[in-house]
């Protein structure tokens, strides 16, 4: 992705990646809706109009990583 380069150092460029990482997980349910896109995305770009620094949520990673662990007790379960 082009914008990956600014990604450590514009906490607004990071919001944006973490709701399209969001988007991306491979659990569909634990993707947002479209709506929970669109309030998210209005929410980073109120708060950077009017200079509130937004407060980093849980990584994607982790949310991935968990995810993975789910789907292997669920495997490993038969759910």
């Amino acid at each position: 992705m082009p914008w990956k380069e600014n990604e450590k150092y514009d906490p607004l460029v990071q919001e944006v990646m973490r709701v399209v990482q969001s988007c991306c997980n491979t659990r569909p349910t634990l993707r947002p809706s479209a709506a929970s896109v669109a309030h998210s995305l209005f929410n980073i770009l109120t708060c950077a109009a009017i200079g509130i620094k937004i407060t980093p949520q849980i990584s994607e990673l982790i949310k991935i990583r968990v995810s993975d662990i789910l789907d292997t007790i669920d495997k490993k379960t038969g759910r």
